[in-house]
């Protein structure tokens, strides 16, 4: 079964994420700033972004070795590949 991911807004730049995988849940907080949204999806709401990034970090990282609150300009620093791949999803 695959994940459903659902993004919601919390206010301005900050995203509750929650992960429904078969029986459990999981929940995670991520920034994401305007710039952000800028540089790895322009014109592109910042939920779909959001969304793509986890799908990108489900194929590379399993759910339980991903941090609950982070930074999403982070995962290019952990992933060099990141604003690649983000370039050609959207």
């Amino acid at each position: 079964m695959r994940a459903v991911i659902t993004v919601d807004g919390m206010g301005e730049s900050e995203y509750r994420v929650t992960v429904h995988d078969g029986g459990s849940s999981s929940v995670y907080e991520v920034s994401v700033s305007p710039g952000d949204v800028a540089r790895y999806a322009p014109g592109v709401r910042p939920e779909r972004l959001v969304r793509a990034s986890f799908e990108f970090l489900f194929a590379r990282r399993s759910q339980d070795a991903i941090p609950r609150a982070f930074d999403l300009s982070a995962l290019e620093q952990q992933f060099p590949e990141y604003a690649v791949v983000m370039s050609t999803w959207f």
